[in-house]
């Protein structure tokens, strides 16, 4: 056999063999999308069961936040391997509350003193890093519990310049989800100098303060510390 009529059956090999990995790769997009359409999630049993418990639960925060507005869905649920979805609630108290809206409900995260719960950042304006940081922080929540009292180093995920380096986690409030009382578990932005505060001082003491001087809920990313 010549070198070119080889070198031309190799070819023709290798195309076929392509050709074959590409109608294996299809099929496998086919059946993945099959799954997540059918509901194979292990939360849910179909899809009518997964809008259900989607409406339920906003309906659930919107209890507390008030209406909602828009969603932000994640690239990758949460159920194959990504992020959770979150929804913003426009009219909280004078401003804007960013909440995660895929937590509760599926089994999948790890419990806190509170049960299962949502996260949720308070803002005055819209920002793009809230719910950016939301998304982020919902992933971690299925390998560990984030329990009220906390405290997480958040200061390259903030807006800079800026004063905020930590968030403060604190219970916000509680909803019922599938006849279960679940969490709202607040991230509160607090500065250096009161991480400081609260190596010797208490939370409650801390929160107090941030009420008086018309802070709390809020994370501003520019304000001033409110000890010294």
């Amino acid at each position: 056999m010549s070198k070119r009529k080889s070198f031309h059956n190799q070819k023709q090999s290798i195309f076929r063999l392509f050709s074959a990995c590409e109608k294996v790769a299809g099929l496998a997009l086919l059946v993945a999308a099959a799954a997540v359409l059918s509901g194979s999630d292990k939360s849910t049993e179909g899809y009518t069961d997964w809008e259900s418990l989607w409406n339920e639960r906003v309906a659930a925060l919107e209890s507390v936040l008030g209406p909602h507005k828009d969603v932000y869905p994640a690239t990758l649920p949460l159920y194959l391997g990504g992020t959770s979805d979150i929804v913003s609630f426009p009219e909280h108290r004078g401003g804007i509350a960013y909440a995660t809206g895929s937590l509760t409900g599926s089994g999948d995260q790890i419990q806190n003193r509170m049960g299962e719960y949502e996260l949720v950042v308070c803002i005055k304006e819209s920002a793009a890093w809230a719910p950016k940081l939301l998304s982020n922080l919902s992933k971690y929540t299925l390998k560990a519990a984030i329990e009220p009292g906390a405290i997480m180093d958040v200061r390259k995920s903030m807006p800079q310049p800026g004063t905020i380096t930590s968030f403060l986690f604190i219970p916000y409030a509680r909803f019922e989800l599938q006849g279960k009382q679940c969490g709202l578990l607040l991230c509160l932005g607090i500065t250096d100098a009161e991480l400081q505060y609260l190596k010797n001082g208490k939370v409650s003491d801390l929160v107090k303060k941030l009420k008086e001087k018309g802070i709390y809920p809020f994370t501003d990313t520019g304000r001033g510390p409110v000890v010294e």
